[in-house]
């Protein structure tokens, strides 16, 4: 018995669907709360805009069910789902340029977590971190140091009103690893930064049109 094969692309029903998700067409906003220690760093430093201008890889944040949950009855089992993991890392890499905007603006970031400063580097937030003890914090409340990252992923027309978003809450950075620099290279530098968030969420600008 002959089998019609409909799953031609040019003729089924992937004809009607829109263009396929880029990879590129994406920028990433960093928002601090508003009135905390990080909002006024960001606010001396440039704003958040200069690391959305800066920043040129990030990734989708991850969500798994952890571990399992068994019952048995009369020799049979079943299998329920375990713990749901919402948290995780994201990386991000940022392009440096030679105001060094970059590399100061996550290190004075992490110095709000841990100050590692040693009173020679305070730079454009140093009145910030005067009052400071170094190896302390800035504050005992998450919420002064740590901020929400939404990631706006766009369709092929750029449609500020129809982006996907993930927007990741109480993101610290965790890790910011070493540049190598090299006198025979012709490299720019990237800032390589791994974010920690708590939780995130998904925003389907399709579900407010069902």
């Amino acid at each position: 018995m002959a089998v019609n094969n409909d799953m031609n692309v040019f003729t089924s029903e992937i004809d009607n669907f829109r263009d396929l998700a880029k990879n590129f067409l994406w920028q990433a906003v960093i928002i601090p709360e508003e009135d905390t220690p990080l909002a006024s760093l960001f606010k001396a430093l440039g704003g958040t805009k200069q690391f959305t201008l800066r920043c040129r890889l990030a990734s989708l944040p991850q969500r798994s069910i952890e571990g399992e949950l068994e019952t048995n009855w009369q020799g049979s089992k079943k299998i329920f789902p375990g713990r749901t993991k919402m948290d995780g890392e994201i990386q991000m890499k940022f392009d440096e340029f030679q105001d060094w905007t970059t590399s100061h603006m996550i290190h004075s970031w992490m110095n709000l977590i841990h100050n590692g400063d040693i009173g020679l580097d305070g730079g454009d937030a140093g009145a910030m971190f005067s009052s400071q003890k170094t190896g302390a914090a800035i504050s005992n409340y998450m919420k002064d140091y740590s901020a929400k990252i939404k990631l706006t992923c766009f369709d092929s027309r750029l449609d500020p009103t129809s982006p996907h978003e993930y927007v990741m809450y109480y993101c610290w950075p965790k890790d910011m690893p070493q540049v190598n620099l090299d006198q025979a290279g012709s490299e720019k530098i990237e800032r390589e930064v791994t974010i920690r968030y708590s939780t995130y969420q998904e925003i389907n600008p399709q579900d407010s049109d069902t």
